[in-house]
């Protein structure tokens, strides 16, 4: 077991694009699963790269929301971003719990 690591998994997202005539993509916007549609001010694409906590590589973008810089990914099936996972069990952190004492 690796310590110190949290778990991330993918959130498809919905993305509205621009496609110029030699075939490169643009992202202009980011939908989110609840409708919200965050418009996207700055994007660099990076190529295939691996995903920063996935153990896989993917198209990515670097892009920039409300002056936040955040990867943006397109695989085979869509698009996606990288979230903290919501499944709280063994993230891998040390201590496992705040409640751990190394004395008992």
């Amino acid at each position: 077991m690796v310590y110190g690591g949290e778990k991330y998994e993918k959130k498809r997202v919905g993305v509205d694009s621009y496609t110029d005539p030699e075939g490169r993509i643009s992202p202009l916007s980011i939908t989110w699963s609840n409708g919200q549609i965050y418009k996207i001010t700055f994007s660099t694409d990076e190529g295939m790269k691996p995903c920063e906590h996935l153990d896989e590589y993917a198209h990515r973008w670097l892009i920039d929301i409300q002056k936040n810089k955040r990867y943006l990914y397109k695989d085979k099936i869509g698009w996606f971003v990288e979230i903290k996972s919501k499944d709280h069990g063994d993230t891998g952190k040390w201590p496992p719990t705040p409640l751990w004492d190394p004395e008992a």
